[in-house]
């Protein structure tokens, strides 16, 4: 199980939420790992979190280059 948290401040619209670490669907909550800072923790859906091992969480710089590469228009 991988410790999420819900985003502090949330655009509650899934237009604008990030994609998960592991599925890449929308969420809002993001993980909580107790050995990474507040800014190295990715997007991680409740659904992947309950059934996937932290080890499966990639590190941020793995988590943004997958983004850039499934998601391009975001980042024009």
């Amino acid at each position: 199980m991988i410790p999420i948290v819900l985003d502090p401040e949330p655009n509650l619209s899934i237009a604008l939420a990030e994609h998960c670490c592991i599925c890449d669907r929308p969420t809002h909550y993001w993980t909580s790992l107790p050995n990474r800072t507040e800014g190295q923790q990715v997007a991680c859906c409740k659904a992947c979190a309950r059934k996937s091992s932290p080890t499966c969480v990639t590190t941020k710089d793995q988590w943004f280059e997958a983004e850039e590469k499934r998601h391009p228009r975001m980042f024009t």
